[in-house]
């Protein structure tokens, strides 16, 4: 398991790559609920009637503590997250890049939420104020949530290259194709 999560060397078989996605999505499930039940839960209860003037700064409140959470889950899953998707990688014969990628897009796109950038407030009538995402933030989001689909089909769909190739030997262990004889 160490190998797993800590380590980039060598390949690994979707299989491999799902029950290690799996053991961090628990770990990244029980994380949240701590940060919910210890942050998020306690500024809920002290938002008060969504009539009171202070309801949607609480709201943009509890936003930036939710960004802030998942800034904390991503340092604690980060670098496991990195050698899953490398080593998955390797097995299609190809770098770490994207998955690195898509890490550094994680940190930045929950920045605008841990500093209340890009929600603007919104006066919903009868004395509701609350903050609304601004539109390229929503562009930013889909973007985000797109190139994730993306990773999620190359990572978790796609089958490796069969054989031997410059990142070790085929983790399901097939043979390398057969190549036609040349003189």
């Amino acid at each position: 398991m160490i190998s797993l999560y800590f380590s980039t060397r060598g390949r690994i078989a979707r299989g491999q790559w799902w029950r290690g996605m799996i053991g961090l999505a628990v770990i990244g499930v029980v994380l949240g609920l701590v940060w919910l039940s210890a942050v998020a839960w306690p500024m809920m209860a002290s938002l008060g009637a969504p009539t009171s003037a202070t309801f949607g700064t609480g709201i943009l409140n509890l936003i930036r503590a939710v960004g802030s959470g998942s800034l904390i889950l991503l340092g604690i899953t980060a670098y496991p997250l990195y050698c899953l998707g490398v080593k998955r990688q390797h097995d299609r014969d190809k770098g770490g890049w994207e998955v690195l990628g898509y890490l550094v897009a994680w940190g930045l796109i929950s920045l605008p939420a841990v500093f209340g950038v890009g929600f603007a407030m919104v006066d919903l009538g009868q004395g509701v104020v609350v903050p609304s995402q601004e539109r390229w933030l929503d562009a930013a989001n889909g973007l985000f949530s797109l190139y994730g689909l993306y990773l999620f089909v190359v990572l978790g769909c796609l089958s490796g290259r069969p054989g031997s190739n410059v990142h070790g030997a085929d983790p399901l262990g097939g043979e390398s194709p057969a190549r036609p004889l040349t003189d």
